[in-house]
Formats: structure tokens, C-alpha cells, sequence
């Protein structure tokens, strides 16, 4: 109902830094929240000016279509963006689009991880869940190198369990 606290609201988001390395964190943050007048106020945006640019950035609410606000994407400036996916909707195709358009302030794009999201936007509803077809989705791993100057972004398959790296990414924090 009207009164009802959306669990979605009460996610916990952080940083974490080491060195020039910064990973944010912000569980199921959402774009709007409703102010006590009625009005709406861009909370995720008001976030993302505290969290400030990071290297890398788990979408917020798995990057669906009413998070990731171009006011957070514009305050983070992420190097990367990753996202746990679990259904058809999960990292939008706006949202995609709108990480894509951000680029860098260096003028590089970022790199959106998994790569290969149309594959996980290709789930069947059974069940009254969603299956995930052997697909080009990774399991993502991120390792900050020694003294937090660089880091990497290991892509581990997922149709299986061998783990076998697909691919390694590598940037400057």
C-alpha cells in the first residue's frame, strides 16, 4: 500500500578503496524517492556527488530501467560497470546506452561488463522464474594490483563450471 517502505530503499552502498582503486557498491539504490510534501527527488544522484568518480561501479539495482540516473553516472565517471543479472530486464538497454554515451572524462568509454548482456536479456520465463540458456554471460572478477595503481577484470565462464578465463581487461585506477 501507500505506507508500505520499499526494501529497495533501504539498501546499503559503499566504497572501497585501495590506492587510486575506488569500487562502489550501492545494492538496489534506486533513481527516485518520494519527499514528505509528495514530490520526488533524484536520490540516486545525490549519492552518486558523495560517492564521487570511481574505477569501478556495480550497477545499481542490477542497472535496470530506474536506476543508474545520468546525475549518478555523470558524479561517478566509472572506468567500468558491472551488474548481477538474474532476468530479462536487468541492465536495460538504456541504461546501456546512457553508460555508453558517458565516456570518460579522458575521453575513453567504459567497459560494461558482462559483455555479452543480450545473451543474458535472452532468459525464458519456467517456472515462474527465468532459466538461463549456456549463454556468453561471465562470472566477473576484479583484482586491484599491488599498490592500487592498476587493476584487472577477469571474465570467468558461466555456462559451466570450469571457470575458464575468457577474457582480461586491464586499466589504470
Amino acid at each position: 500500500g501507500k505506507n508500505q517502505i520499499n526494501q529497495n530503499t533501504l539498501s546499503m552502498g559503499f566504497v572501497m578503496q585501495y590506492g587510486k582503486f575506488r569500487y562502489w557498491t550501492g545494492g538496489d539504490v534506486q533513481r527516485e524517492l518520494r519527499t514528505k510534501d509528495g514530490g520526488k527527488v533524484n536520490y540516486e544522484a545525490l549519492v552518486g556527488q558523495r560517492v564521487g568518480p570511481v574505477s569501478v561501479c556495480k550497477m545499481n539495482h542490477h542497472g535496470c530501467s530506474d536506476a543508474m540516473s545520468a546525475g549518478f553516472v555523470e558524479a561517478v565517471r566509472a572506468q567500468a560497470y558491472v551488474a548481477c543479472m538474474w532476468c530479462p530486464r536487468q541492465a536495460h538497454p538504456k541504461t546501456l546506452e546512457l553508460l555508453y554515451k558517458a565516456g570518460l572524462h579522458d575521453g575513453r568509454r567504459p567497459f560494461l561488463i558482462p559483455g555479452l548482456v543480450t545473451d543474458m536479456q535472452q532468459c525464458t520465463p519456467k517456472n515462474g522464474g527465468y532459466e538461463l540458456s549456456a549463454s556468453g554471460a561471465s562470472h566477473v572478477v576484479v583484482k586491484v594490483l599491488p599498490g592500487g595503481d592498476r587493476y584487472r577484470i577477469y571474465l570467468l565462464e558461466a555456462a559451466d563450471e570450469s571457470m575458464r578465463v575468457k577474457a582480461v581487461l586491464e586499466r589504470e585506477a
